[in-house]
């Protein structure tokens, strides 16, 4: 099935994000749609607490990696929503690595999470780019920088 999804995913664009389309069924708003998709990430606990190796040092390193990258994602980047105005889409052309790759940032993820899944994603947001912006870089890459 992961063989499956991950050919899938280089010649079907997921439906979300930039890319849903409100033919799929119904959506939800992107805000509230980010919290709904974080809040599993609390049952965690009440499985973490059951061991009996839960208070060992190892295992607490570990609660504390997985708390911090949790709150940010599940607290802290909502809160940052408050008063501010939706973000918009642009083709930066400024130096750095955001002028080498449209995601620089999901190169650290592709390690983490299925690496065919977040390239096929990065390819056609990069698609999307060049289609939507016609002074978008030509020497930009997808994900990796001067490569791909």
């Amino acid at each position: 099935m992961a063989a499956l999804t991950a050919l899938s995913g280089l010649f079907v664009t997921t439906p979300y994000g930039r890319f849903s389309a409100a033919k799929l069924g119904p959506t939800v708003p992107t805000r509230v749609g980010w919290v709904l998709m974080e809040l599993p990430a609390l049952s965690f606990y009440a499985f973490y607490f059951q061991s009996p190796d839960a208070f060992e040092l190892v295992p607490l390193v570990f609660a504390a990696v997985w708390t911090l990258h949790y709150a940010t994602r599940l607290v802290a980047f909502p809160m940052s929503w408050l008063g501010s105005a939706p973000r918009t889409t642009s083709a930066r052309s400024s130096p750095g690595p955001d002028s080498w790759s449209r995601a620089p940032a999901r190169v650290g993820g592709s390690f983490c999470w299925s690496l065919w899944r977040t390239w096929s994603r990065a390819l056609a947001t990069h698609r999307w780019y060049q289609r939507t912006f016609p002074s978008y870089p030509e020497t930009r890459r997808a994900l990796i920088p001067f490569v791909l």
